[in-house]
């Protein structure tokens, strides 16, 4: 089974400041979140931090002062000492997205003007292109996004990140199957090879799909076919629960 949490960023009626949140945050996470520039950035990677602190803590009990956060050579999460609990995170426009279960999860979220037919014809597959190009225009963007969720969410599962190509693997939007493909190892580095190797969930997953609200895409990677929970979760909601975490602690 794998939680899904999803939290909105673009909520009016609170009275909470950027630097407020900030000191709610984990010192790697605030730090992640200074370091953008424009405000809304940095509100979306304050979100991002509060969403990945209540969903540990939420799911796995494991408090936001205790948690230890890690990311691996490509930027995927993990809880240092704790390789049996897996967790991703994804944002976009107005969302933020978190899965988490004890089995490894991928995670993305798309909004669906991103749509660009040029990168549609240079960066997917074949089957892929064929899909989307013969929608009418107006739909294009839709199924292009749910497109790209799947390639992400799948690459994410895999660790592999952006070091694996676009092109070298094929998603059905229908069956919610992505592959590998046979030529997906040519050319690669060796220690990417290496990796895929050892890693057999890369080789074929499942994507998942999860309404979300209009213009915007969700899906959810496993190795197989999982039981999906979802719940969106109020940013009031998300604060209040770290908070009394975080008093427990001094109490």
């Amino acid at each position: 089974m794998i939680q899904v949490y999803s939290l909105k960023t673009n909520v009016d009626g609170h009275n909470w400041s950027p630097e407020e949140l900030l000191n709610i945050l984990t010192p790697k996470r605030k730090a992640k979140a200074l370091r953008f520039r424009h405000s809304r950035d940095q509100w979306q990677g304050i979100m991002a931090g509060l969403l990945e602190e209540f969903t540990i803590q939420q799911h796995f009990g494991i408090p936001w002062p205790e948690q230890q956060i890690q990311t691996g050579i490509n930027g995927k999460p993990y809880i240092e000492n704790r390789p049996e609990l897996h967790y991703n995170l994804s944002h976009s426009g107005n969302w933020v997205v978190c899965g988490a279960g004890e089995i490894p999860v991928g995670i993305d979220v798309e909004c669906s003007d991103k749509y660009s037919e040029r990168v549609v014809k240079r960066f997917f597959h074949k089957d892929e292109i064929a899909d989307i190009m013969e929608h009418d225009v107006m739909q294009r963007p839709d199924i292009f996004a749910e497109y790209w969720t799947m390639k992400e969410s799948f690459m994410k599962l895999s660790g592999l990140g952006f070091e694996l190509q676009l092109k070298q693997f094929v998603t059905d939007r229908k069956s919610g199957e992505a592959q590998l493909l046979e030529t997906a190892m040519d050319g690669l580095p060796e220690e990417i090879r290496t990796v895929i190797d050892t890693l057999p969930l890369t080789k074929q997953a499942v994507c998942q799909f999860i309404p979300l609200e209009a213009g915007y895409r969700l899906a959810v990677c496993t190795q197989q076919k999982e039981i999906l929970k979802y719940e969106n979760v109020p940013l009031e909601n998300c604060i209040e629960t770290l908070l009394k975490s975080s008093r427990h602690q001094n109490e």
